[in-house]
């Protein structure tokens, strides 16, 4: 069984707003729409550069984040931060019976 890592995770993170982006397509161009602010915690850190040598030659020169948060998200989401940069869940690293998820993130470019 995996260790419950909850009470050590929580001094780890901080309160981090989000909000979930909505895309549509009218005219055949992609908009975004956000959705209200979520509160959670969490820590939002670069990829480190030996996770980025794994990744095919075309995606290593991306910008990518390690989410660790409580929060579930899905695959292919998109998220904004307070600072209006978007990203989306590419990869989730499902740990929640060590009581958090990690989710691969990479900043959409505007």
């Amino acid at each position: 069984m995996f260790p419950d890592v909850t009470e050590a995770f929580s001094d780890w993170t901080s309160t981090i707003s989000f909000q979930l982006v909505t895309q549509t397509i009218y005219n055949f161009e992609v908009t975004n729409s956000s959705a209200t602010s979520v509160y959670f915690n969490g820590v939002l850190e670069p990829l480190t550069s030996q996770s980025l040598l794994i990744k095919k030659e075309g995606e290593r020169t991306w910008k990518w984040w390690n989410l660790w948060t409580t929060q579930s998200l899905n695959l292919n989401d998109f998220i904004q931060d307070t600072n209006n940069k978007i990203y989306k869940v590419m990869k989730i690293s499902d740990w929640k019976y060590g009581g958090y998820y990690e989710y691969e993130l990479t900043e959409k470019f505007q």
